[in-house]
């Protein structure tokens, strides 16, 4: 599935997927041009009908799979992701969450739903090669129009 960044803004209308059990993740790509750039995403549910638990916790990683910044804010349901980044291929990996433990919160069992990304991507690149493959993951490219 194709995803877009257009002038930088990250919009949940382009940009939003499903959890569906608690081994799914989804691994969204993209590409930040030379100098580097600002990456400001929040990752939340879409989905409040039909009891949806999903709460979102997602990862930044660099294209050597190294995690840059993880998110699952507690007592909220979304994550958010706000880190300056040298020129590269980054991934955004999404998966449902967990909040303390199942007798004092709840477990990443049930943690499922759709969920949107939105926010802002400075100075998007081409898109990029594969970054380093997530075990079990769906992925999706964040494609870029600077015009």
């Amino acid at each position: 599935r194709e995803m877009r960044v257009v002038n930088g803004r990250v919009s949940v209308a382009q940009n939003n997927g499903k959890i569906t059990d608690a081994s799914d993740s989804d691994a969204w790509t993209f590409t930040v041009g030379g100098g580097g750039g600002q990456v400001n995403l929040v990752i939340d549910r879409t989905e409040y009908v039909g009891g949806s638990m999903l709460d979102v916790d997602a990862e930044l990683r660099d294209s050597r799979g190294r995690t840059l910044e993880r998110s699952n804010e507690r007592a909220s349901r979304r994550a958010r992701i706000n880190r300056n980044v040298a020129a590269g291929s980054y991934t955004l990996v999404i998966r449902g969450g967990a909040e303390g433990t199942p007798s004092n919160g709840f477990s990443s069992y049930g943690s499922m739903g759709n969920y949107g990304i939105s926010g802002t991507v400075a100075n998007v690149g081409p898109t990029p090669p594969p970054a380093t493959p997530v075990p079990g993951a769906d992925y999706l490219t964040l494609r870029g129009n600077s015009g």
